[in-house]
């Protein structure tokens, strides 16, 4: 999805570039909304998760509780893998040309 999004903004990124905007610039820009429709998909999969594995280990015999631990610990290795590939292809797009991007149609 990153990198359909950045290569359909590749003219965007360009024309920022042109202006004077830093790759930072450009990544905050890009890592906003998809670090917030992550925290979102987050927040409202945690119960339905958290119902469905209680269900589903309430049948075995060795039981485990569901911490909150592992939730946290879920949704921080997907933001970190989100911010990870929203970077890689961010620094790619920002270190081409801005004059190729821009006239490229």
């Amino acid at each position: 999805m990153t990198v359909l999004v950045i290569n359909s903004r590749i003219k965007e990124i360009g024309i920022r570039k042109v202006i004077g905007a830093s790759g930072f610039t450009i990544f905050r820009l890009l890592a906003g909304s998809f670090v917030l429709q992550l925290i979102i998909g987050i927040a409202l999969s945690i119960p339905i998760t958290d119902w469905l594995m209680t269900d589903w280990l309430s049948d075995f015999a060795y039981r485990i509780n569901m911490s909150a631990e592992m939730f946290v610990l879920g949704g921080l290795i997907s933001v970190v893998v989100a911010l990870l590939a929203i970077g890689f292809h961010t620094i790619k797009a920002s270190l081409t040309n801005p004059v190729d991007s821009i006239k490229a149609e």
